[in-house]
């Protein structure tokens, strides 16, 4: 994506839950800025992702940059095979009457689409 700076970057919006990037310590907003030693600002998004594929339980070297300091830092993800679950629920404590339409006891219930899919659908009706 394009920075405000005018940059090419490959950002991190959110890793995975439990996949090798949290795992490893890669956090929302860090930038990727090379994969494998190959910087990415050149590289589509196709071309990142293809350096990023590979064999379960190989390796790949990141290079990322730290949002909240800019320093590089060199993070080494194990690949495993992904299971994207793309809607999450959970229910809230309860709620001031103010917030809105509650559901059972003052309870509010929110549903989180995180990624669209083709068991986006199946698992919303879940």
């Amino acid at each position: 994506a394009d920075s405000a700076s005018g940059e090419r970057a490959l950002r991190v919006v959110t890793p995975l839950p439990a996949g090798p990037a949290e795992a490893a310590g890669v956090r929302a907003g860090d930038t990727i800025v090379a994969i494998e030693g190959q910087p990415t600002e050149k590289l589509s998004l196709y071309e990142a992702s293809d350096l990023l594929l590979g064999a379960e339980g190989s390796t790949v070297k990141l290079t990322v940059k730290r949002r909240s300091d800019g320093s590089p830092q060199d993070i080494s993800l194990k690949r495993q095979a992904l299971t994207v679950v793309p809607v999450n629920s959970s229910m809230c404590d309860k709620v001031a009457a103010s917030v809105g339409p509650q559901g059972v006891d003052g309870l509010l219930a929110y549903v989180r689409v995180g990624t669209f899919n083709t068991q986006t659908a199946a698992a919303w009706r879940e």
